[in-house]
């Protein structure tokens, strides 16, 4: 771990493992790719009561930048109380099958601490390099600090690609475990004067099969990418963004999911997934009210950031001041039938301006906002409300 220079890590860091859910498994391949992105997992964990404890560990060591001896002493004797260490005889729950089981060691205590750490600063710096595209367009590969170093990766050293590039979302580092590339952020000027010029092609993607023995499903994997980090943590966490908050909003009382709500859109995260090329859902309302109405799966209601890009272009006077106050918007708000939406159209006052909120749901169940603009009094006449 490299010298810190602060005794606490980046917010975007500490925020990406803090909204992790969690899931006791058996086995790091009974879950997706995808989903270790927000969902903290302990393989053959299940059982032992020992998940919280690794988790909150886990959490002590990014948010202040632990060292590894550090963490794995003050983690080990928990988990030897427990009974969580050495090789010992479990029952693998998907085949009913007594098997002898590698628990808690040293080797993977060093395994958990470097990839809960790696992931989370990986997703921290690609929220900052979201926020700071504007004026950092491009992300270049640069060489791995590990002594031996993979010829694959090697190969990539030097790749320069608009932050938006699509190979980002499958070759953004760490790329296997233990992996310790990482990529620098520069301007256009660098760019060209590394070398780099308008539709450079990215190195091109070979694949492999890899049999999930597990789930019985066979995926295509990058060649020089370990199964199972073939995905970008940062890309990942802004897709899971919906089932996230989702779950965190519901178990709230109101008043404390409206105040998490306007802390969410005044703080930075919105504005790097703003700033994404991918399409991220970010939560602006809780309202029971349009669930029973749209019969939505939750209450709660999301704007894509592509929705709220195109309105920010469009009326200035949108910002994320704005959608800091949705939620009150929306239920104070006079609701009216959305015949040509099929949703609910809301009008309401904000800024000494009226403005038109119409709500929808998606193919999946969740609620979401379809559109927002400015709109006069005139055109919410004679429109049926909705009781």
């Amino acid at each position: 771990m490299p010298d810190k220079l602060f005794t606490t890590a980046p917010e975007p860091v500490r925020r990406y493992f803090d909204d992790k859910g969690q899931t006791p498994t058996f086995d790091w391949r009974d879950i997706a790719p995808q989903e270790h992105s927000h969902t903290f997992t302990v393989a053959k964990s299940a059982g032992f009561d020992v998940l919280d404890d690794i988790r909150g560990a886990a959490k002590q060591a990014i948010d202040n930048q632990q060292s590894f001896d550090d963490f794995a002493a003050n983690l080990e004797p928990t988990l030897r109380k427990k009974g969580w260490w050495g090789q010992k005889i479990v029952v693998d729950p998907k085949t009913g099958q007594k098997v002898k089981a590698q628990l808690g060691s040293l080797r993977r205590l060093r395994t958990i601490h470097w990839a809960n750490v790696a992931t989370a600063r990986a997703a921290g710096e690609w929220e900052r390099t979201l926020a700071t595209k504007g004026f950092l367009p491009f992300l270049r590969y640069t060489l791995s600090s590990a002594e031996r170093k993979r010829p694959q990766h090697v190969s990539w050293v030097g790749t320069i690609l608009p932050v938006d590039h699509p190979w980002w979302q499958s070759h953004y580092p760490p790329n296997g475990w233990g992996c310790r590339c990482g990529v620098r952020q520069i301007t256009r000027r660098q760019a060209k004067r590394d070398g780099y010029s308008e539709g450079d092609d990215a190195p091109v993607i070979e694949t492999k099969p890899w049999f999930n023995k597990r789930s019985g499903k066979t995926i295509q994997v990058p060649i020089g990418i370990d199964p199972g980090w073939q995905t970008n943590p940062g890309v990942n966490r802004g897709r899971n963004l919906m089932k996230i908050y989702q779950g965190k909003l519901e178990a709230m009382p109101e008043l404390a999911a409206t105040t998490a709500l306007r802390a969410f859109w005044q703080g930075p995260q919105p504005r790097a997934w703003l700033n994404s090329a991918e399409r991220v859902h970010m939560p602006v309302a809780m309202s029971p009210r349009a669930q029973a109405l749209l019969q939505g799966n939750g209450a709660m209601i999301a704007i894509s950031n592509q929705t709220a890009i195109a309105k920010l272009s469009k009326h200035r006077a949108l910002d994320t001041d704005l959608l800091a106050n949705a939620n009150q918007l929306i239920e104070d708000g006079a609701w009216h039938e959305g015949k040509r939406s099929g949703g609910v159209d809301i009008y309401a006052e904000f800024n000494n301006k009226l403005w038109k909120i119409v709500l929808g749901k998606s193919v999946e169940g969740f609620l979401y906002v379809r559109t927002i603009f400015a709109t006069s009094a005139k055109r919410a006449r004679g429109k049926k409300i909705v009781d």
